[in-house]
């Protein structure tokens, strides 16, 4: 007899369900080879999936402090949630992900005694697009070889991002654009806890 998480499992998209993944990842780590990741064309409006530099940020130390810094982030709302002619009674807030180099993260695991090997198979695993709590950004032209870390995410005022024309250093491609999409679907609404909730 099928379990309720069975029943459950026949209503989600393939790519959120255990029995879709491995396809899932195969599309994503052949798409790199097929499009281009960044676009060429200027907005003068916020897009999600934007990069830009010089945005605060907030990060947690070990011993509970907060410490605040310039970073490079890319932008998670929705486009049309950053729109200035949606209307608002509130602040509107976005949600930002640093982006860290990928030989930076890399440097950051063997200084916690990570092995070589280990830390190899997983640059390797997430340049595939196969972790589901970084996206890979590939190298172009001043971008460097990035990972955007889909575990740092924090919402700030629209108000504190700095000039667009100023920090924004790149535009993510229409395609670009679905493999974040997917990327976040992964990150936040995967269907593998295996936990019943009645």
């Amino acid at each position: 007899m099928a379990s309720p998480l069975d029943d459950a499992v026949r209503y989600l998209p393939d790519g959120l369900s255990e029995r879709g993944l491995a396809t899932l990842y195969a599309q994503l780590s052949r798409l790199d080879q097929n499009f281009e990741f960044y676009s060429a064309i200027e907005f003068d409006f916020l897009l999600q999936g934007d990069v830009l530099s010089g945005v605060s940020h907030y990060a947690f130390l070990p011993d509970g402090s907060v410490r605040v810094a310039k970073a490079r982030v890319m932008l998670l709302s929705n486009t049309c949630d950053m729109s200035s002619e949606n209307v608002r009674h509130d602040e509107v807030m976005v949600s930002v992900a640093p982006i860290m180099r990928v030989s930076r993260w890399m440097d950051s695991l063997r200084d916690r005694g990570i092995k070589p090997a280990q830390i190899e198979d997983k640059a390797k695993a997430a340049r595939l697009q196969r972790l589901t709590n970084v996206v890979y950004l590939p190298a172009a032209g001043d971008i460097e070889e990035s990972f955007v870390l889909l575990d740092k995410i924090q919402s700030i005022p629209i108000s504190l991002l700095p000039n667009l024309q100023e920090a924004r250093t790149a535009v993510l491609s229409q395609a670009g654009q679905w493999m974040l999409v997917t990327k976040l679907s992964m990150h936040f609404s995967r269907q593998l806890e295996r936990v019943a909730r009645g």
